[in-house]
């Protein structure tokens, strides 16, 4: 079976992408997988998008679709809507169920509350902006925050979560004092506000690892086998590999306040973050 397109991977602008259309390729009990999607699945301590696939049945079958808690119930061929059939048409109606949650296992798996008859084999898929556009400050700013750890202090990120309302990142080795905690807020607010453009590219890992360090860019954490790279530049300050949503431009940031700095052993501290617009 063919494997799901990640709409977002191919550059900047696709990280962008709201509403996209797509095939069912498979099922489960609660879950569809499409031949392409623009939600993120949950990986890389990013958490994975939410929002809604709806899709079109005639009308005499909607109303046996509004008990979610009741068996998928199978239809045959004719309750099929052609493609490109539209919803506002006498006995056509759209239906739509919510994407809580988007995995990959082996598959990228879209979990849903609600029935999509198994007759159903294309869907629109739209997802929550205002969480997904959080997720991309976040992590945009993360690569960022990183960058000057290592750059400052030569400390690795050896862990990370992000949140659409505040994050975390794990350093080590550091120790942290006030006055790193304070220059280090202002000289990522400082990074934000000049409005360094982001970018997405591929490039061969052998020519990435001849402009950059490893440690730098956790370029000897990567598997040997791994031989092209997904990038993410900022400007002229920070390359690194890495499969995640970032914003187009740093202005999209927003102004971070560190919210807190915590021991997490020897040698390795946390900061946790939030951004504001």
């Amino acid at each position: 079976m063919a494997g799901t397109e990640l709409l977002f991977m191919r550059d900047i602008e696709a990280n962008y992408i709201r509403d996209f259309q797509g095939r069912v390729l498979d099922r489960g009990p609660n879950y569809l997988v499409l031949d392409r999607t623009a939600f993120y699945p949950d990986s890389g301590g990013q958490p994975s998008d939410t929002g809604a696939l709806s899709f079109l049945v005639p009308a005499a079958m909607a109303a046996s679709l509004t008990d979610a808690s009741s068996a998928q119930p199978s239809f045959g061929p004719g309750a099929v809507i052609p493609a490109g059939q539209d919803a506002s048409l006498p006995g056509v109606k759209e239906m739509t169920v919510t994407v809580k949650e988007v995995r990959k296992e082996r598959q990228i798996r879209h979990f849903i509350e609600g029935v999509v008859p198994v007759s159903v084999t294309a869907v629109k898929g739209s997802i929550d902006w205002e969480r997904r556009h959080a997720h991309m400050r976040m992590h945009t700013a993360q690569h960022i925050i990183s960058g000057i750890v290592f750059d400052e202090y030569h400390a690795r990120t050896v862990g990370n979560q992000l949140h659409a309302d505040s994050s975390r990142i794990d350093f080590a080795p550091i120790a942290f004092t006030p006055e790193m905690v304070a220059y280090l807020e202002a000289k990522c607010n400082t990074v934000f506000s000049r409005a360094f453009p982001v970018t997405i590219y591929e490039e061969d890992r052998a020519e990435l690892e001849k402009r950059i360090g490893l440690e730098r860019a956790n370029l000897d954490l990567l598997p040997k086998s791994v031989l092209r790279l997904r990038i993410i530049k900022v400007g002229e300050i920070d390359i690194c590999p890495c499969a995640g949503t970032h914003v187009r431009n740093t202005s999209e940031i927003g102004t971070m306040k560190i919210q807190k700095r915590e021991s997490k052993g020897k040698d390795r501290e946390r900061i946790t973050y939030n951004l504001t617009v």
